[in-house]
């Protein structure tokens, strides 16, 4: 017996803190060198459970201008016996639109390639030699390229981009295993539109308000909404709600569908705070609502360390976005 299984392709909250992640074209928006490490954990203490770990430098070519923005993407993601290991260069072109620079357009362009593994140790077949359980690592690679604009003042920002557009087989050939029939985790072209606005409530506090839709045309389409507080560009703090909708597709058991739907939406937490003029700690956890498991084991946890390489500036001075 066989059957189909399908996943959205969800995004860590960890993008409120650089969202180069979902957008290439944000690259150099801090206008300084910055790195980032993440890692992030999925119903801890369950064995084999999605973990991810990330790494992401970037800055500016032209610290004048700041005109050209680059950088470079590292992520590990495993999931059981399954693993996507994915490594991009990122460029942007940054376009004053005011004489001070405060208002940009960013086009960005990021190319890649990804690697898809399974690793047959962790199966347990009931039949020896079993044909279809592999018995060592296999993997397979798989180009792709991530496009991405983005626009933003001291006010507000919006971004469009899509992602993996390399990396949909139009049949099983490339998803496949040479020496089995086992086809690994593959990745939809996504879509994301992300939007926010900054509102000024005391001298040294800020609001930030922003929301993420993610779409791929087949599966229900992802939206996060969030609000975080920032205290004197020490401290954020916030809250999101992340839930999905069949917005673009119908899916062939409505009933069904609405009821994962109903369990799949989850209560956001973040974390940030700013150690000294170089380094800022992040956390973030995510819950999950309407979820029979969400009792029994914690959410998504995901820890980050960002470090500024720029001489004497903030690394959260007027970063909001």
């Amino acid at each position: 017996m066989t059957a189909d299984v399908y996943g959205q392709q969800e995004p860590s909250t960890q993008y409120i803190l650089n969202s180069m992640s979902v957008n290439p074209a944000y690259t150099g928006y801090k206008e300084q060198w910055y790195g980032q490490l993440g890692v992030s954990s999925q119903w801890s203490g369950w064995e084999g459970t999605p973990f991810a770990s990330s790494l992401a430098v970037d800055g500016v070519l032209d610290p004048v201008e700041k005109k050209h923005g680059v950088g470079l993407q590292v992520t590990n993601d495993r999931f059981g016996a399954e693993s996507v290991l994915s490594a991009y260069a990122n460029y942007a072109l940054r376009l004053k639109l005011s004489a001070d620079g405060d208002e940009r357009l960013s086009l960005g362009l990021a190319a890649g390639i990804t690697q898809y593994g399974l690793n047959g140790d962790k199966f347990s077949s009931v039949e020896q030699d079993d044909a279809l359980v592999p018995t060592d690592k296999q993997t397979t690679m798989q180009p792709d390229l991530r496009l991405g604009v983005y626009y933003h003042n001291p006010h507000w920002f919006v971004g469009l981009s899509v992602q993996d557009l390399f990396n949909r087989a139009k049949s099983e050939e490339g998803r496949e295993f040479v020496q089995n029939s086992l086809g690994n985790t593959s990745r939809n072209p996504q879509s994301y539109l992300m939007g926010g606005a900054l509102v000024r409530l005391a001298s040294d506090v800020v609001m930030r308000s922003s929301a993420l839709i993610q779409e791929d045309f087949e599966r229900p389409t992802t939206l996060d909404v969030n609000t975080v507080l920032i205290f004197g560009d020490k401290l954020w703090t916030g809250i999101g709600y992340r839930t999905k909708a069949y917005w673009f597709t119908q899916p062939d058991n409505v009933a069904t569908s609405n009821t994962v739907i109903k369990r799949s939406r989850s209560l956001n937490a973040i974390l940030l705070f700013a150690v000294n003029q170089k380094f800022r700690i992040g956390y973030s956890y995510d819950h999950q609502l309407g979820n029979r498991t969400s009792g029994a084991k914690s959410g998504v946890h995901g820890v980050t360390l960002g470090v500024s390489f720029g001489k004497g500036q903030h690394p959260l001075a007027g970063q909001y976005f």
